[in-house]
């Protein structure tokens, strides 16, 4: 029996829709790790003066890019921000970051924790208690936007 010849074309095209699916995936859990805003750089600037809002959404593409590429991203609030610090400097190699870029990501991480656990507190909005990886329940999500 001859042996079928990969045609080009289907190969691009099979190339083509991966790569959609993989966007359209990491487009669906773009709610699940928060853009950071105002209120976060006004947290972060109680622990680090210099933070701004560009170097928080710099952390968070970061989280996105790097993590996502051997886990799923859990939900920054998921893990105690006392936490956080190790278990980036564990995985920055890992996730290709160099120390300033798992600085960022820490900062990022770290503001976003410590901000859902004050409004749990202060005005029940995260009344779901949820700490599993993001996704729904008992399911995985390879990034985000």
């Amino acid at each position: 029996m001859p042996q079928e010849q990969l045609n080009p074309q289907h190969i691009a095209t099979s190339a083509i829709v991966a790569a959609l699916l993989a966007m359209v995936g990491l487009l669906a859990c773009a709610s699940n790790v928060p853009r950071p805003t105002a209120a976060f750089v006004k947290q972060a600037q109680v622990r680090w003066p210099e933070a701004t809002l560009a170097s928080l959404q710099a952390g968070r593409a970061l989280y996105i890019k790097g993590c996502a590429r051997c886990h799923t991203l859990y939900r920054p609030w998921a893990v105690p921000a006392a936490e956080w610090p190790e278990t980036v400097l564990e995985m920055a190699k890992r996730a290709k970051l160099d120390p300033q870029q798992a600085e960022r990501v820490v900062r990022y991480l770290i503001v976003t924790s410590d901000l859902y656990r004050v409004e749990k507190k202060t005005r029940g909005v995260a009344q779901t208690g949820q700490t599993e990886p993001v996704g729904a329940p008992g399911t995985a999500v390879s990034g985000a936007q």
